[in-house]
This record gives structure tokens, C-alpha cells and sequence, in this order.
């Protein structure tokens, strides 16, 4: 017989018994608890040494540590009113309360010819992946959608998630529905895509009808990049059960879209209870257009000396694509510093090319700066006057005093005309295109 006593070696956290009597040719089976701080794999080895003997032998094992897996589900508000065939709003909140990363199948049970839309912005989902501790938790949109006819009153409605890996890692949450004797629905007609050039004016009908029981008034109203330009004609519509009016929704131009689709709203909303609502949308996208503006900044200037005098030159992308312009400058007698030749701006974009012209002499000048791309171009003049120095001269009489005042009285009257001379002598140049 001999006594073993035993030691652990790894990382984890490994408790073994106290040492082992073992009679000759004998064998046992002991527990050892292992445990590891975080998820991942840990090794580690068990050594056994006889008291007796110091004879020695072990064995190593590796400890997976999956981490903890776990999910919850939550729908706000737990009970929300809306009208018949209209939508009602949820928000669901799936949160990772686990300490690995999981990744969770959606699943949303709603009453018998109901219909449900669930998105990630704008975005339809039926699952997602989600981090621990931070960023584990994410917001999704829940519309649910009765079918026309549905009797007034409470809905049941859930969503469930559950863990991709571990089918046994789920949660519910359940909510209501609770329909009033309300309802609208409003279509954007027609519903095929609208084209507009920049500056171009829009124009659609849109048809509201009362999909509720008792006769209601609603309130029109459309969203996003539209919504500051819209118009609707009348802006309100009263209706009775099952009615329906189509009305004008116009656009004024806009001239800021970039070349891209973008989607038109229009929304009606109930006058009786504002939850009770209805959206409709429609891809509208804005053609390219390629435009320019030329500015000098000053448009003209006055020294009184030949020296160098700095403009600048202000080009401006108006149109909504990325523009290559060609730049061109016309100074006449004047000397000036090379302007770029090519320079490209983003749509809305604008740069500011600083400018010098030297004058070769007093006088009046004028120059031009333009900027082409294809057949878009414009151009700018601007002016400047290098006005000469007026020389007055201030005689006395022979005898001083008596002569002295009417010739210095003389000589500010001269200085005086001089300045209004100066003064008007200015112009300015107008600018065409």
C-alpha cells in the first residue's frame, strides 16, 4: 500500500482531494472541479507522487468554457390602441443577457388574418446577432395591421427569440392590440415611381377612406425631405363609414436633392385619437443635373496706387452630381497669377480661388472668370480702379493776408470737387448670365 499525493498545473481553477491511500494493485476514482474565469478553452494536467516511493505519473485534460447563453424580449407598450385595418406601433427590445455572443431566430405570433411587419431600420428581420455587456441590446419596430371588418376590442400579439446554437436559450414577451371603432387607410396614387428634374414642382392624388364604424375626420400630413414642401388640398377630410375622397398632394420645386431616389409620405391621422393613423410612401427620384455660379467677391475695388490686389473667385457647383469645370480667366492688360485650370466640387459644393491682378497703370479695369463643364458654363466680371493722385496747389498774394483766405478758401472747394469727382467716377459692373 502507498500514499499519492496530488497536484494541479493550468490555468483554470482545478480542487482535488487530499492525498489518496491506495492498497497494492488498487484503483479509485476521485471528483476534481474545474473551473475557468472566462468562455475558452483551458488546459491543464493532474500529477500524482507516492509518499512511499516518489514514483510519479499524471494525466492533462482540456476545459471548454462556453460561457452563458441567455436572451430577453420585451414589448413596449404592453397595450396599444389603434383603428381598424390601420397600423398600431410597437417597439421590441431584444436584449443579450449572456456572457458570449449569440445570434437569435425571431418569430411573431399575431391573431388569424392579422399582418405584422418587424424592421431594423426600414429593414425587414428575422433574426440578429448580438454582443455582451455593451451593445447587447437592440430596438426593433413592430407594426401589426388588422384586416378590414375586425370587430372592435383586445388582441393578443408576442414575439420570441430564440439562441441559434442552444434551442433551449429563448424568451417571450406578449402584448395587446385593442382595436377602437376607428380606422383610415390613404394610398398615394398613382403608385408607380416619379421622375423630377432639380426645380421641377411634384403632383399626386391621394386617396383617404374611413375604414372604421362611425364617421371621423382626419388631418393630412406627409414626412422626411418632403415634408416642409408639401401641400395637400383640402389638408383635412371628413368621411363616413367606408367612405373614401381623394385629395391634391403638391410638391413645390426643389433644387437641394441629389441624384438618387428618394421616398414621398403622406400620412392621415385620426382628429378623434391621434393614434389612430395610417402612412403611405413612393419612391420619387431626381434626375442629374449639372450647373455652375460664378461670383468675384469683391465685385470691384478702388486704390489709389499701383499695387497688386487680391480678388476672390467664387465657384459654386448648383447642380446635384459630383462636376469637373474647367477654369478660364480674361484680365486684359492686367497682370495676374495662374488661376487653376480644372478643379472638381461635390454637388452643392464650392471652392474660393484666390486672385492677384497688378495694374501696369492709373485707370479703370476690367476682368472676367469662368467655369465650363460640357455645355454648362458661367462667368463673372469684376472691375478695378487705380484712381491718380489730385494735386491741388494753394496760391497766397503778393501782400499775404488780403489775398490768402479767398485762395485757401479756393483750394478746399477744389478738394471738395475732386472727392465727389472720385466718388462718381466709380462703376459697377452687373452681372449677367
Amino acid at each position: 500500500a502507498q500514499t499519492v499525493d496530488l497536484s494541479a498545473v493550468g490555468a483554470p481553477v482545478v480542487v482535488l482531494p487530499g492525498p489518496v491511500a491506495l492498497a497494492a494493485q488498487a484503483t479509485t476514482t476521485l471528483p476534481v472541479w474545474v473551473s475557468g474565469p472566462v468562455p475558452g478553452p483551458f488546459s491543464f494536467s493532474v500529477n500524482g507522487v507516492s509518499q512511499e516511493t516518489g514514483a510519479t505519473d499524471g494525466d492533462s485534460a482540456v476545459l471548454h468554457v462556453v460561457g452563458e447563453k441567455q436572451v430577453d424580449v420585451a414589448i413596449t407598450p404592453a397595450s396599444a390602441s389603434g383603428g381598424v385595418a390601420s397600423p398600431i406601433p410597437y417597439t421590441v427590445t431584444v436584449t443579450n443577457l449572456g456572457t458570449v455572443a449569440d445570434s437569435y431566430a425571431l418569430s411573431v405570433i399575431v391573431p388569424a388574418n392579422w399582418s405584422y411587419e418587424l424592421t431594423a431600420n426600414n429593414v425587414p428581420v428575422t433574426g440578429l446577432t448580438l454582443t455582451p455587456y455593451l451593445f447587447n441590446s437592440a430596438d426593433l419596430s413592430l407594426v401589426v395591421t388588422s384586416p378590414a371588418g375586425a370587430a372592435p376590442g383586445g388582441y393578443p400579439l408576442s414575439v420570441t427569440a430564440v439562441s441559434t446554437s442552444h434551442a433551449d436559450v429563448s424568451d417571450t414577451d406578449n402584448a395587446t392590440a385593442v382595436l377602437t371603432t376607428l380606422g383610415v387607410d390613404i394610398a398615394i396614387l398613382p403608385t408607380a415611381q416619379t421622375v423630377l428634374n432639380p426645380g421641377d414642382p411634384g403632383s399626386w392624388q391621394v386617396q383617404v377612406t374611413n375604414m372604421g364604424s362611425v364617421g371621423d375626420t382626419y388631418g393630412l400630413a406627409s414626412a422626411g425631405i418632403f415634408a416642409p414642401y408639401a401641400t395637400f388640398t383640402p389638408d383635412t377630410v371628413t368621411l363616413a363609414p367606408g367612405a373614401s375622397q381623394t385629395v391634391q398632394l403638391d410638391t413645390t420645386p426643389l433644387y437641394f436633392p441629389l441624384a438618387q431616389t428618394y421616398q414621398l409620405h403622406a400620412i392621415a391621422t385620426s382628429a378623434t385619437d391621434a393614434q389612430v393613423q395610417d402612412a403611405d410612401q413612393t419612391p420619387v427620384t431626381f434626375l442629374g443635373s449639372v450647373n455652375v455660379d460664378v461670383a468675384w467677391d469683391p465685385p470691384e475695388q478702388l486704390v489709389d496706387e499701383i499695387i497688386p490686389v487680391s480678388y476672390i473667385l467664387v465657384i459654386t457647383n448648383t447642380g446635384n452630381l459630383p462636376t469637373t469645370y474647367d477654369i478660364a480667366g480674361a484680365f486684359g492688360l492686367l497682370q495676374a497669377q495662374v488661376i487653376p485650370n480644372v478643379i472638381t466640387l461635390a454637388a452643392h459644393d464650392s471652392a474660393n480661388l484666390l486672385v492677384t491682378v497688378i495694374p501696369p497703370d492709373y485707370g479703370v479695369y476690367t476682368f472676367d472668370g469662368t467655369a465650363t463643364a460640357g455645355s454648362v458654363s458661367d462667368s463673372d466680371t469684376a472691375l478695378l480702379e487705380v484712381a491718380e493722385p489730385t494735386v491741388i496747389q494753394l496760391q497766397t498774394g503778393a501782400t499775404g493776408v488780403p489775398d490768402a483766405a479767398p485762395t485757401l478758401w479756393g483750394g478746399l472747394f477744389a478738394l471738395l470737387l475732386a472727392a465727389t469727382w472720385l466718388t462718381f467716377r466709380r462703376r459697377r459692373v452687373v452681372k449677367t448670365h
